[in-house]
């Protein structure tokens, strides 16, 4: 009777499967799928003039407003160790305004609570000894003692200094920031820290410099997420959400100005909705394709055919092109009556 025995995948069986799939250990088996970010942007932002009268003072053409950007991250699937990276960018796409300040700036963080002590002990120890001995034999007859003279000298000197002093505990860059051509645009990048999470609302202030009479503009707002993608050979960032999206911004307690952001926004996501310009189906093909479920007809029964379904296909063609276009014609009338508002 021959045992039969049952065979299981070998080691390099197993490094071989796991490396296809991407993971870095057995324990990446049991985690979550890969990451995916949802990333909501606010579509308007009521801006705030906080022109200084020094400034109003030496720059009478010009004054500066605050926009506050919001921005909300949402971890869909994955592990949130796993989400490295949250970008974000603002840019005037006209360059009608000009970034001069902005927050949050480029911070570094640290995981310990304070300074670094070190102590550092130097001891010199001198010693000197001197010893002079006496021997006492004995042997079987009279006892013959030899004695010589025995003494000690001895010095012990110890000399000892502490330093102690302070070292700056290393830090690792958080948050970097900073603007984009020519200053007409502004970007953020936060970094995973074992202080702060990615996911969640965060807000982002922007001063930008802007005509005395300035009432409303828009501005391109783009945030991506990165996630790290470890393997058998290394790891690597690579995207795992993104969003893009036209902000309007109006002068606050300008109704006139707001109404026209909100038109603004309202076109953009009407274009976005509407359905791209399709291509005029051949008759011809529908005529083929119904001739494999009926005879095959006369040649008069063809041209009638064949002209009604030209027409219907000419119909539904003008159609959609008159709705796309109608959606379309609104987009372009928003921006500019969000122009007339720039002051420029």
């Amino acid at each position: 009777m021959v045992a039969s025995r049952a065979k299981f995948p070998s080691r390099l069986t197993t490094f071989c499967l796991l490396f296809l799939a991407g993971a870095s250990g057995p324990q990446d088996l049991l985690a979550a799928g890969p990451c995916r970010v949802m990333i909501d942007i606010g579509p308007t932002v009521e801006c705030r003039d906080v022109t200084m009268p020094e400034f109003a003072k030496s720059h009478p053409a010009d004054k500066i407003v605050e926009a506050t950007f919001r921005m909300s991250v949402l971890l869909a699937t994955g592990r949130a160790e796993d989400l490295e990276e949250l970008r974000a960018t603002i840019h005037s796409t006209e360059r009608r305004m000009r970034v001069v300040d902005f927050q949050p700036r480029t911070s570094l963080q640290s995981e310990l609570a304070g300074d670094i002590e070190v102590c550092a002990t130097n001891d010199k120890t001198q010693s000197v000894n001197v010893t002079l001995g006496g021997t006492l034999t004995g042997h079987e007859g009279p006892v013959q003692a030899a004695i010589s003279p025995s003494g000690g000298i001895g010095q012990t000197q110890t000399r000892g200094a502490k330093e102690s002093f302070h070292r700056l505990s290393p830090k690792q860059l958080v948050l970097a920031s900073g603007t984009t051509d020519a200053e007409h645009g502004v970007f953020f990048k936060w970094r995973r820290s074992s202080q702060a999470a990615l996911e969640g609302s965060r807000e982002v202030t922007v001063r930008f410099l802007v005509p005395r009479g300035w009432r409303g503009d828009w501005v391109q707002l783009g945030c991506e997420s990165w996630t790290v993608h470890r393997n058998y050979l290394g790891e690597k960032l690579e995207p795992c959400g993104s969003a893009q999206a036209i902000v309007g911004l109006y002068l606050s307690g300008d109704a006139e100005a707001e109404q026209a952001a909100n038109a603004l926004i309202v076109s953009e996501q009407l274009a976005a909705q509407a359905p791209a310009k399709t291509k005029k189906p051949n008759p011809a093909d529908l005529l083929n394709l119904g001739s494999l479920f009926k005879p095959n007809p006369s040649r008069k029964e063809k041209d009638r055919e064949l002209a009604s379904a030209r027409e219907t296909a000419t119909k539904e063609s003008r159609g959609s092109e008159n709705r796309t276009a109608s959606v379309r014609a609104n987009t372009p009338a928003a921006l500019d009556a969000m122009r007339e508002l720039s002051g420029r």
